[in-house]
C-alpha cells in the first residue's frame, strides 16, 4: 500500500543523492559501480514502480551537468543489458524493459542526447577536455541506442539531431 506509493519518491531522492556525490573527476571504478547499482535497480522496478526514472535522470543532469557522465553510463549499460547481455532477465521482463526503452527513444531520449551533444560539441571548439570527454560519452551512448532504436527520432524536430551530428563532423 503506502510503501509502494512512496517508492518512486524515495528512489528519486536516493538516486539523485547518489549521483550528486560522484564528481566528474572521480575514479572510473566509482562511476562504474554507481552506474551498475542504478541499472540493477532500474531492471528490477522500472517502469512499474518508478515510471518517471528517465525524467529523473534528465533532472539530475539539469541540476548538475557533471552528472552527465554517470547518466550516460547508466543509459548505455541499461540498453546493453536489456538487449544482449543480462542472462538473469526473464524474456518477459526483457520485453517490458525493451518496450519502455523504445518508448523513451521516441518520447524524448534522443532530444536529450541531441541537446547534450549540441551543448558539448559547441564547447569543443574551445577544446576544453571536459566538454570533449562528455561529447564523446554522449556519442558512445547514443550509438548503443541507434543499433536497435526506431529511426524516427533521428529526423524528428526538423532534423535537429542530424544537424548536430553534421556540425560535429565539420569540427
Amino acid at each position: 500500500g503506502i510503501v509502494l506509493q512512496l517508492l518512486p519518491t524515495l528512489l528519486d531522492a536516493a538516486v539523485q543523492e547518489l549521483l550528486y556525490k560522484v564528481p566528474i573527476d572521480s575514479d572510473g571504478a566509482i562511476k562504474h559501480a554507481v552506474s551498475c547499482f542504478i541499472v540493477e535497480l532500474i531492471k528490477k522496478i522500472w517502469p512499474q514502480c518508478w515510471p518517471d526514472m528517465i525524467d529523473q535522470l534528465y533532472a539530475v543532469v539539469a541540476s548538475n551537468e557533471t552528472n552527465l557522465d554517470v547518466v550516460m553510463m547508466v543509459l548505455e549499460r541499461l540498453s546493453q543489458d536489456v538487449l544482449e547481455s543480462d542472462v538473469h532477465l526473464s524474456s518477459q521482463r526483457r520485453q517490458d524493459l525493451k518496450h519502455s526503452l523504445s518508448a523513451s527513444c521516441t518520447g524524448g531520449l534522443f532530444d536529450f542526447f541531441s541537446a547534450k551533444l549540441g551543448q558539448h560539441t559547441a564547447a569543443v571548439c574551445g577544446t576544453d577536455p571536459v566538454h570533449v570527454y562528455l561529447a564523446r560519452r554522449v556519442l558512445v551512448t547514443m550509438a548503443v541506442f541507434l543499433e536497435w532504436c526506431p529511426i524516427k527520432p533521428l529526423y524528428a524536430s526538423d532534423y535537429h539531431l542530424l544537424g548536430v551530428l553534421c556540425n560535429l563532423v565539420a569540427v
